[in-house]
């Protein structure tokens, strides 16, 4: 997978919590067209997108900033030669070219109190939209950019959440307590359910893209910290509300609805992050990992954090997100610890590790990181890397699998390599 699971932690938690919705804090003991590169001066859209223009699939994206929405090519084009990551600065959507792990120029694609104050963000499959959150108008809406080129961002509307189709050419959304879909070329957005005063965890398209997979709870089954129980089930795209549990879920998960729900690159397994609130200082959690029809649930904690952790103790483990590993034989995950004896809120240790599905663990990096992604073929990992538990923000660096650094991208949250 990201907003119900808000909870009061040190300042970095509730910071990275505001930021992105993708990421769920907390846990104890979840291509090839080749456009023109980005320039290494920002190219800032000089008017606002449109609320009603939709990408075309007509035109190549222009080698300048474009003055309105920037008609830009079909999703049925062939993947990005180049190789790019997308993160968020001060709000603002950037992202640089970092082909052959070398720094090249960085494109700005938002504008300062237009399509702003970004918290939440994804790829398209084929690595050549972006989709993104903007609360520059207090409410959020959901825009679309040809991001590998000069694109302009285009409005689809009132959203949150936003999930792409396998192929590309939809987005699926939560819109005014439900679940809603839209073609990203000439956009219709349509609601797929008709629930009233529910909360939605992140949907997500079955591999298959003929469904989605979903959680979602009535807000009045919700603590005031967002704690609930809450199961997966499927939603077909007909518009006719149909929810149908995964069979092999035997029982509710309890904790906050999801918002990093995520099948493994091979669509056989799902991931997810969900947690528990406790207290103002911290919240237990865990990553888990489930068979898509809801069989195998299993608890992915870092054996290294636990053992810093001990049980009926105050000391908990937190979590930072997580990323599939390409070959879907586990996870890459950050974690760390905090004592909160008295509330004290002692930082005990941080890393950056993997986890396979047996949970045998491997330490890539110790300290604060968060936000971790894979290039397409696992040579390298994106993350952020915080000095310490105390700031938000931090650097946006690339790692080589054994966490030796690569390259430094520069401050900024939330970074995903390019698919």
């Amino acid at each position: 997978m990201p907003a119900m699971r808000r909870l009061t932690l040190p300042s970095i938690l509730l910071a990275l919590a505001a930021a992105s919705l993708a990421c769920n804090v907390l846990l104890p003991g979840a291509a090839t067209v080749t456009p023109p590169a980005p320039t290494d001066t920002p190219l800032v859209p000089t008017t606002a997108p449109s609320p009603t223009t939709a990408p075309s699939p007509t035109l190549s994206a222009s080698a300048t900033p474009a003055s309105g929405p920037t008609e830009t090519p079909s999703p049925t084009a062939s993947a990005p030669a180049l190789s790019f990551i997308a993160y968020v600065a001060d709000g603002q959507v950037l992202v640089t070219d970092v082909t052959g792990a070398v720094l090249g120029g960085t494109t700005q694609y938002t504008q300062v109190g237009v399509n702003d104050g970004v918290y939440d963000f994804a790829w398209s499959p084929s690595g050549e939209f972006i989709a993104f959150v903007s609360a520059a108008s207090g409410d959020p809406h959901i825009y679309v950019v040809y991001a590998i080129g000069a694109g302009t961002p285009v409005d689809l509307g009132p959203g949150s959440q936003p999930g792409w189709s396998p192929d590309s050419t939809r987005l699926v959304y939560v819109r005014e307590g439900n679940i809603w879909i839209t073609t990203i070329e000439n956009p219709a957005p349509a609601a797929l359910t008709a629930q009233t005063n529910w909360a939605w965890g992140r949907p997500v398209f079955t591999p298959a893209g003929d469904a989605l997979m979903i959680s979602g709870v009535p807000f009045d089954q919700m603590g005031a910290q967002g704690n609930t129980e809450f199961t997966f089930s499927t939603l077909p795209l007909d518009g006719s509300g149909t929810l149908t549990p995964l069979p092999g879920l035997a029982q509710p998960i309890e904790g906050r609805l999801p918002y990093d729900l995520h099948f493994s690159p091979d669509g056989q397994k799902l991931a997810f992050f969900t947690s528990w609130h406790l207290s103002a200082c911290a919240s237990a959690g865990s990553y888990y990992v489930l068979n898509a029809d809801g069989s195998g649930l299993t608890t992915m904690n870092s054996p290294a954090m636990e053992a810093l952790a001990p049980p009926n103790t105050e000391i908990y483990i937190l979590g930072y997100n997580y990323a599939w590993k390409p070959a879907s034989d586990g996870l890459l995950i950050t974690s760390f610890v905090i004592d909160c004896t008295d509330f004290a809120g002692t930082q005990l240790g941080a890393q950056l590790s993997t986890l396979d599905l047996a949970q045998q663990e491997t330490v890539i990096a110790s300290g604060y990181y968060s936000s971790p992604s894979y290039s397409h073929d696992g040579a390298l990992i994106a993350v952020t890397h915080q000095v310490d538990n105390a700031t938000f923000g931090g650097e946006v660096l690339l790692l080589a699998p054994d966490g030796t650094q690569i390259l430094d991208v520069g401050p900024g949250q939330l970074p995903a390599l390019q698919p």
